[in-house]
């Protein structure tokens, strides 16, 4: 596992902010398939909506991304209850979500 998942795991905006210095294309990774979750997948199924917030504002795509399981970040957090980060995926990829 990446030291990018461990960060997830901790949720930490700051240490997040610091690791995009490092390296500006890392989340472009998540979204060629490399990797069976993205730290999107993550942070949604843990609750930590700061670093959701901060991942979407920077990478919105990462909201469509399914993971080996073929759930998305929505799946995950509408699992496990947290309302404010449905809301957030919801808004930024209103399209993908919808079904009739």
């Amino acid at each position: 596992m990446s030291s990018f998942f461990y960060l997830a795991v901790e949720g930490s905006v700051t240490t997040l902010l610091n690791l995009l210095q490092q390296d500006a294309l890392i989340l472009d990774r998540f979204t060629v398939g490399c990797y069976p979750e993205t730290p999107l997948h993550i942070a949604s199924l843990l609750g930590h909506a700061e670093f959701v917030q901060e991942m979407l504002s920077r990478k919105p795509e990462l909201a469509g991304e399914l993971d080996s399981r073929k759930s998305s970040p929505l799946h995950l957090a509408t699992a496990k209850g947290y309302l404010d980060i449905v809301k957030m995926l919801v808004s930024v990829k209103p399209e993908t979500y919808f079904v009739l």
